[in-house]
Order: C-alpha cells, then structure tokens, then sequence
C-alpha cells in the first residue's frame, strides 16, 4: 500500500508539472472601447474551420459570434501573411465580418508565441488601438542567475512603421529587465522586474510619455518572452512585443 500511494503521488507530481509547462501567459493592453478584443487561451478543442487544441493561444472579438475566441494556429490559415511573416486580418473592407477591427499579428520562429495588434477600424491611433500576446509554455522555473540578451520584434501601428526592433536584456540575478526598441516614428523604453512564476512588470516610456509594461517568459530556460506596452490615456502607443535569447 505505501508502494502504491508513493506511485500515486509520483504520478500526480508529474501531471502537475506537466500542467505548469503547458500553461499559456496572455494579455491586452485595452479594455475602454466598446467593441473589445478578447484574448487568453481555447477551453475545449476546435477541429472544424479554425483547427486548435484544448489551451492554445486563442482571440476573439466581443461583437464577433458572442465574442468566442479562436486559436492563432488556425486564424493564421485564413490570414494574408506579408514579407515580414505578419499576418493581417479583417478592416473596413470585410464584409463578411463587419464587426471584426483590424488585427496585425506575428509569430515567434519554432514556438507558439504571438503578438499583435488590433483597432475596430484601420485606424491604429484610435482609442480602441489594444496591443495583446499569447504564448504557451510559460517558464516553469526561472534562472536565478547570468544574463541573456533577447532580440527584440515589436508591433505599433505596423502597416505604416513596419516592425520596431531592439534588445532587453534580462538580468536574472537581479530580477531586471531592461532595454528599449524603436522604428523611425517611436522608440519604447523598458525597466521592468522579473516575477518568480515567469511574468514581468514595471515601467515603460515613449516620447516622454510613462506606461506600464507586463509580459511572460516561455519556454526552458526563458528562451522566449513576449509582453506589452500600455498608455492608459495614449492608447496610440500601446506596443506588442517578443523576443528569442541570443
């Protein structure tokens, strides 16, 4: 009987950890308009048009089919994917989806990270403007020491600037994580804390204006991370971003 309850705990211990590794971080920079993007993870699996498994990155829109969200898997096999890998769905032309908004999104290279952008409209400098990510596997344990330096995609208004690019560099001994990336009409500034359960947070600035900045590690080792920006009055600015360890 002991025998088998310590392989009864063993085997719990595994599904927990297993469970902690699949874990999917998201998050969204704007909740003040209207007709909002909803963005998190899909609660049962999809296998019709929009093809998806049980926790994978997902989003919806809150006036689109009672706002259900749709895994980023299957949305990028009906997206129009451009030179740079973003994928661009929706605007005042879809007439099949009126209620849609405009979404420019990426992904991060071998792993299920994505970013982006949305507005109800093509506008990116309007209020509903809501930068988002969502990525599996978040970090399951932190290093507690060295440094790494991530090479730095970022989305804010892309179909004008195009990509922001940078560095942060995360400081694991020290919790920090900091460094900045830019495109010719906005550099983003980051000083942020890293969080034992593989998120950040801190600060953010653009052109003198202060934010907040909040995102997760993914992978082993935080191989990957992705986050926002959010300027709770500056919507413009809110900013997408992920990065690989260099």
């Amino acid at each position: 009987m002991k025998k088998l309850n310590i392989i009864t705990l063993l085997t719990l211990s595994i599904g927990y950890i297993g469970f902690s590794y699949a874990a999917t971080g998201y998050n969204k920079s704007n909740t003040s308009h209207g007709n909002y993007l909803i963005i998190g993870e899909m609660e049962e699996a999809s296998y019709l048009f929009h093809k998806a498994e049980k926790g994978d990155p997902a989003i919806g829109v809150s006036e689109l089919h009672g706002g259900k969200k749709i895994g980023f898997s299957g949305l990028t096999t009906y997206s129009d994917k451009d030179d740079n890998n973003v994928y661009k769905l929706g605007g005042t032309n879809s007439s099949h989806h009126p209620n849609m908004g405009s979404f420019a999104f990426a992904k991060l290279d071998d792993v299920d990270v994505f970013f982006g952008e949305w507005a109800q409209d093509n506008n990116m400098s309007s209020a509903s403007h809501t930068a988002y990510y969502a990525g599996k596997d978040i970090t399951p344990e932190m290093p507690n020491a060295g440094t790494a330096i991530y090479a730095i995609k970022a989305i804010n208004d892309y179909s004008n600037n195009g990509f922001m690019t940078g560095e942060l560099t995360a400081d694991f001994a020290q919790n920090s994580l900091k460094g900045s990336f830019s495109h010719s009409a906005l550099t983003m500034n980051i000083d942020a804390d890293i969080n034992e359960n593989g998120s950040f947070s801190g600060k953010a600035s653009a052109d003198s204006i202060e934010g907040t900045t909040t995102g997760h590690f993914f992978g082993n080792n935080a191989n990957y991370l992705a986050g926002i920006t959010q300027f709770k009055d500056n919507h413009q600015l809110d900013t997408a971003f992920a990065g690989t360890k260099q």
